[in-house]
């Protein structure tokens, strides 16, 4: 997801994508614990980083971060 899009979106709509990230973080974790194999090791790298840029947002967006 790219930072525009998030940008763009309303707080609560951020918040949603934001637990659906992290659900899929959490299967994507199980999936990759019960298939040793692990096929595509980008797809836990590519949430976790959706996941920061959200919070990073959602955070100057409250006027938390500090330039």
């Amino acid at each position: 997801m790219k930072v525009s899009e998030i940008r763009a979106m309303a707080k609560e709509q951020a918040l949603e994508v934001l637990s659906s990230m992290y659900r899929r973080e959490s299967v994507v974790r199980m999936k990759f614990s019960a298939d040793n194999e692990r096929k595509n090791t980008s797809e836990l790298g590519k949430v976790k980083k959706t996941i920061a840029r959200i919070l990073t947002i959602l955070k100057e967006k409250e006027g938390e971060v500090v330039s």
